[in-house]
């Protein structure tokens, strides 16, 4: 028999979860040891960017094509549908840099973010051949995302 205090924890506990808990995360995992990596379950054809240690879903090939190497980047993964779901990669996503620095951006979700350094940008599959040079201005006027590091 469960003593009416420990029922009462309980409850508090579960209660918090249920609050603290947003409906795409509860069930879901995250792998931050996967950020960088091109995915997609083998029976879907969907492809996402694993980042933070969730997936976000690349919405088309265009956007696909203007941030990549190749598609041979993407690998199957069994794990694709047990990875939490994080807001997709903007449509018609870019890579920028102004021409007076060597500060490289993903320009996404209304804004630009950081990535920190060749071996992140790398990891994450960007190609260098598609950063898009735009004037300094125009950098400095994107509002400023989390910087994107592995």
């Amino acid at each position: 028999m469960v003593a009416p205090k420990e029922v009462f924890w309980l409850a508090v506990a579960m209660i918090g979860l249920f609050y603290l808990t947003s409906p795409t995360e509860a069930g879901c995992a995250k792998h931050p040891e996967l950020d960088g990596k091109l995915i997609k379950h083998p029976n879907n054809p969907a492809v996402y960017i694993v980042h933070r240690g969730c997936k976000r879903h690349i919405p088309n090939p265009l956007t696909y094509n203007q941030l990549f190497v190749n598609w041979g980047c993407i690998k199957p993964n069994h794990l694709t549908n047990a990875l939490c779901t994080c807001a997709p990669i903007s449509n018609g996503a870019l890579l920028i840099k102004g021409p007076t620095g060597p500060a490289v951006y993903l320009v996404s979700d209304g804004g630009k973010a950081h990535i920190k350094n060749p071996d992140t940008f790398n990891r994450y599959c960007f190609d260098w051949n598609k950063i898009r040079v735009v004037p300094d201005f125009v950098v400095k006027c994107l509002r400023t995302l989390p910087q994107i590091a592995v």
